[in-house]
């Protein structure tokens, strides 16, 4: 059986905390709500068990202010999921395929 999986998000290679916009970070999927410019940066994921870790491939986080309203919107310009670096171990393909 697959050893458990601990997720921890990352921007800017620093570790994120859960607070009342950002949640999930200890989890496979990371929600920011009430995105600001503040938002923006390089995010990824860390994947680990006992037996190795993995980093995802950094997703930039783009925000355009709409100056006519006010609001912001964001883009995030990768696909973390689907591209892992610094693969250490014959096994890894197999962790991230489960």
């Amino acid at each position: 059986s697959a050893l458990p999986l601990a997720y921890q998000w990352e921007k800017h290679g620093g570790d994120l905390t859960n607070s009342a916009r950002i949640s999930g970070v200890t989890t496979p999927t990371l929600t920011l709500s009430g995105i600001a410019v503040a938002d923006a940066g390089d995010y990824r994921v860390r994947v680990s068990n006992d037996s190795l870790t993995l980093h995802s491939a950094t997703g930039t986080l783009l925000v355009v202010t709409n100056f006519s309203t006010g609001g912001a919107s964001a883009r995030l310009f990768a696909r973390l999921a689907s591209r892992w670096s610094n693969v250490t171990n014959p096994d890894a393909r197999e962790l991230c395929a489960r």
